[in-house]
């Protein structure tokens, strides 16, 4: 279990799933994300992508987000999220797509959606720690000339090891590092 750390929901616990498969984001980088992004959070539309036990979508409705989309394709780990949302009482701002993220990504374009914040903590590469998984490079390529970026939006990867610092019009502009986890911030290059 983990806790919510700030907002309406602040200090209830929500379920993790077990194993290895999923890595929670841990109490002080959320804090730490959430301070960067202070009160820009407040009415936005968040994106939470591989989204777990949904720690990071709920902290941001939890602070004020009008509404989060969360992506999780393990069913089981996507039954944790939803309870975690009901915990919360967040069912009314909350929208779960159970499948894979690339598919998730091309639906919500075609419902013409846009998102203020789009947070993402991809698996390892076939589990292994020191190996980038190349799905970064493919999200953020499927991002920087999408219509799900609202203007100005911020793309948030949380990751271990090193991550492009362009991909098409996206420039990633910030790095912050949190234990083995780093924070980079990615915003369109007009």
């Amino acid at each position: 279990m983990i806790r919510i750390i700030s907002g309406t929901a602040g200090g209830r616990k929500i379920n993790t799933p077990e194993g290895n498969a999923t890595r929670p984001t841990t109490d002080q980088t959320r804090e730490a994300l959430f301070s960067m992004l202070g009160f820009d959070i407040a009415g936005s539309n968040f994106l939470d992508l591989f989204a777990g036990s949904g720690a990071v979508g709920i902290e941001a409705i939890s602070r004020g987000a009008a509404s989060a989309t969360f992506v999780e394709k393990d069913r089981r780990t996507a039954g944790i999220l939803m309870g975690n949302i009901k915990t919360c009482g967040f069912e009314a701002k909350a929208t779960v797509k159970s499948y894979d993220v690339m598919r998730a990504l091309r639906e919500l374009e075609s419902q013409n959606k846009s998102f203020d914040f789009i947070f993402m903590d991809p698996p390892y590469a076939d589990g292994d720690t020191k190996i980038i998984n190349p799905i970064y490079g493919e999200i953020l390529e499927l991002l920087s000339d999408s219509c799900l970026l609202a203007k100005n939006c911020i793309i948030i990867v949380e990751h271990s090891y090193p991550v492009p610092e362009e991909v098409g019009s996206l420039k990633a502009y910030r790095s912050k590092r949190y234990g083995v986890s780093h924070l980079t911030f990615y915003r369109k290059e007009n």
